[in-house]
């Protein structure tokens, strides 16, 4: 239902990073590297873009879907090298290529933990926004990509825990002008889907914070998982849907009306 220039763009995590800052909305540090195909792993990462050394950053498939194939490195002192070249200092990061890492290309994003230590996802539908839904994250725990934002159960998985149980969440207006105004146009034929984001007071130069806190967009899904509307890996506990709100009956009837007609 989506339209071929959207599929092109957003099947590539790195067109998300560019289509963000198009948009003009704030992304964790990210930076896309070319790795092959060839089973190497090692990926040599420039430290100036990453100052607050030791961090920890992800090392993620460009293409790839529901956090298969992501991986969690710290770049440290032990791992940086002097070279003569233009990059005046570079570390090392080691990743084992996996089978999602199709295309040869690897991003390495900074891992930042959410201030409220929660995630957003919100989906639009037809250029507006659907609905939406925050959860928690899994503190110093290694699945730090556990969890489905649509609720339900990921493949990879076999239970939900009850901490990573989604509440419906009410859009504030900021994040609805900038999904609907600042986002969505650039995207002239995506017709439904969803993007994630986070809150955080990390500044992009170093370790330190600030006192304002900033969203950071980190993931644009067109094969989205809606909200499963059970009672219990989706909770509505603020009252923010109507009693029979049904966002899958919602996407289905804007299908039928695009093909079919009222």
């Amino acid at each position: 239902w989506n339209g071929p220039t959207t599929y092109a763009l957003c099947g590539n995590k790195w067109c998300h990073h560019v289509l963000f800052q198009q948009a003009g909305l704030a992304a964790p540090t990210t930076v896309a590297y070319w790795n092959g195909c060839s089973g190497n792993t090692s990926i040599q990462v420039d430290s100036a873009l990453f100052p607050d050394i030791p961090t920890q950053v992800l090392i993620k498939p460009n293409a790839g879907g529901f956090g298969a194939g992501i991986q969690k490195r710290t770049l440290d002192n032990k791992s940086v090298t002097q070279q003569s070249s233009s990059f005046s200092t570079s570390s090392f990061v080691h990743a084992v290529p996996s089978p999602t890492f199709e295309d040869g290309m690897s991003l390495v994003q900074r891992y930042i933990q959410p201030d409220n230590q929660k995630l957003y996802r919100v989906w639009f539908l037809n250029g507006k926004v659907q609905c939406a839904v925050e959860r928690s994250t899994v503190v110093d725990n290694d699945e730090f990509t556990s969890g489905c934002a649509g609720g339900g159960v990921c493949s990879r998985q076999t239970t939900l825990p009850m901490d990573l149980t989604m509440i419906a969440w009410s859009v504030p207006k900021d994040v609805q002008n900038e999904i609907e105004k600042k986002l969505l146009p650039l995207l002239e034929d995506a017709n439904c889907g969803s993007v994630e984001f986070m809150y955080s007071n990390t500044k992009d130069d170093d370790s330190s914070t600030t006192t304002e806190l900033r969203r950071l967009y980190f993931d644009l899904n067109l094969l989205s998982t809606l909200p499963v509307m059970d009672g219990r890996s989706v909770v509505d506990k603020h009252g923010v849907w109507s009693k029979d709100y049904d966002p899958w009956l919602e996407l289905v009837n804007a299908i039928w009306s695009f093909f079919v007609g009222s």
